[in-house]
């Protein structure tokens, strides 16, 4: 019997011996990296699923090697609170909208400029997005070791609204729009008759509903995608923003990662925003439409109303190009970089 047991106790100290020879050969285990980022737009849209495709991009491609944290919603602020936690590295990355981003440079918001694109999405994607022009704006914050991935439309911007129609200047006056904390989207609604109110995008829905403000500039699809229907009636399509977000990935977050977890991060910012943006775009030819159908009255500028609105915002053109031209002494020649890009001769634009 006693040597029945020891046979038995051989076999269990064999096992342990063979239990830690192996686990002494195992590789360590390979490193964690944590990226964590975050929007302040609504994650049931398009545009905020931005992170979340990003999320599921990286953790496949590094086979878990890097960890992405999102948090859309505005969870953890409106878009000044995310950028200036982005800034201070609390964030890893964010996708901001230039408006708020060119709070860090003051050019950024060339992009938030009225009428700044003919034919908005066309003008984008065939002409601007692969333009000198475009990769300086997205290296507008290299300075403070931000890079700029990709650039994420989110439409052209209507004016949605409670009460009655505005086709005209004149119609606007006494109305108040919620407007993102730009100067330059501040200034445009302000131009075209509106008394603009800046808000925290998250704000927003609320505002109109207890009639804080009247309604807000937005693209289509934001109403249907935001609920911004619930609380407007009117919808007018005057086309004279287009709303653009950058994908933002601070330079420290990727340093010490190895060469090829650095590409997959790179690449998967780009085709996380092009993705988004391609399905924004393909949805905003209906949305109209739908909208209308819903019981939005939805008003169509003619040529002449349009043109009335076109020239009632030149003015903010030009003081935007002094206002370059006060922090960086290049205002004219940086404008003309920016309206080249788009198909346009900037000195014809202002009427120089």
């Amino acid at each position: 019997m006693i040597s029945r047991y020891c046979k038995k106790w051989n076999g269990i100290l064999a096992a342990c011996s063979a239990a830690a020879v192996l686990f002494a050969a195992a590789p360590a285990t390979a490193a964690t990296y944590t990226l964590k980022g975050a929007t302040g737009t609504n994650d049931t849209t398009a545009l905020g699923k931005v992170g979340q495709y990003f999320k599921e991009i990286v953790e496949q491609k590094s086979k878990g090697e890097v960890e992405v944290r999102w948090f859309g919603n505005g969870q953890l602020g409106g878009e000044a609170a995310l950028l200036n936690q982005l800034n201070d590295g609390v964030l890893q990355f964010a996708t901001l909208s230039t408006a708020v981003s060119s709070s860090l440079n003051p050019k950024l918001d060339v992009l938030y400029l009225p009428y700044f694109m003919p034919d908005p999405w066309v003008t984008f994607e065939k002409k601007f997005a692969s333009s000198a022009a475009s990769k300086e704006l997205l290296g507008a914050l290299s300075k403070r070791g931000i890079e700029g991935q990709a650039f994420i439309p989110y439409g052209v911007d209507a004016l949605a609204y409670k009460g009655t129609p505005v086709r005209t200047p004149e119609e606007a006056k006494g109305k108040k729009l919620r407007s993102a904390e730009s100067v330059n989207i501040r200034t445009t609604l302000e131009s075209m008759g509106f008394n603009a109110v800046p808000l925290p995008w998250t704000e927003a829905y609320q505002s109109i509903q207890t009639k804080v403000v009247d309604g807000l500039s937005t693209p289509p699809m934001l109403v249907k995608q935001a609920r911004f229907h619930e609380v407007i009636d009117n919808l007018t399509i005057s086309g004279h923003l287009f709303g653009v977000h950058v994908f933002w990935l601070r330079e420290d977050a990727i340093a010490k990662m190895p060469e090829p977890l650095k590409a997959i991060v790179r690449s998967a910012a780009k085709e996380a925003s092009e993705r988004a943006a391609k399905e924004l775009n393909a949805m905003e030819a209906t949305i109209i439409t739908e909208l209308e159908k819903g019981g939005i009255k939805v008003w169509r500028l003619t040529d002449a109303q349009r043109t009335r609105f076109v020239q009632a915002t030149v003015p903010v053109i030009r003081n935007f190009e002094q206002r370059v031209e006060k922090t960086s002494g290049d205002g004219k020649a940086f404008m003309r970089r920016m309206y080249d890009a788009t198909g346009q001769n900037y000195d014809k634009v202002v009427g120089q």
